[in-house]
């Protein structure tokens, strides 16, 4: 998604170099939680799907600008980056690899309360901040995406012409 110019390693080990970093930590899960698993995703895959679909939607343009300036906008880096740790930690979330429920599409909590420490739980990686302008652009991305699956049903469900025409030999 244009992150990361930089080419990931090809091993497991912790790399301080690289700028993306996974950890994951074995956790005991909720037996009725893992029961009920997939119907609790659904709400959290719908709106990964809508903001994945808003973004694929504006992912050339985005490519352009990226092509032309040499980096990616903060506020455009912002939005990117909440898009797919959304989807990330859905997929944790959906494969039993953690016990929270995905959250936070609009970023964690904001740069003054993380200074003064008033939220408690910061996320275990790396807090991400999404500035105002980002997340406008994660709100038009879900808007985006929601017109794009209104759009593609109104197509589907529209009538289809058939013709009865009979071919003669």
């Amino acid at each position: 998604m244009l992150l990361t110019g930089r080419y990931p390693p090809f091993e497991l080990a912790e790399r301080s170099g690289y700028p993306v970093q996974v950890r994951l930590h074995s956790t005991a899960l909720n037996r009725a939680a893992v029961l009920f698993r997939l119907l609790l995703a659904i709400p959290a895959a719908l709106v990964s799907a809508l903001a994945t679909a808003g973004w694929w939607a504006v992912s050339f343009v985005s490519w352009l600008v990226v092509l032309t300036l040499g980096r990616m906008p903060l506020p455009l880096f912002e939005a990117t980056a909440a898009v797919l740790r959304y989807r990330m930690r859905l997929g944790a979330y959906v494969l039993l690899l953690t016990s929270a429920y995905p959250k936070r599409l609009f970023g964690d909590q904001g740069a003054a309360d993380a200074v003064l420490g008033t939220v408690r739980g910061p996320s275990a990686t790396r807090p991400l901040f999404v500035g105002g302008v980002g997340k406008v652009l994660v709100g038009a991305f879900l808007v985006l995406g929601l017109a794009g699956w209104s759009a593609n049903t109104l197509r589907s469900a529209s009538p289809v012409e058939v013709s009865t025409a009979v071919r003669t030999p």
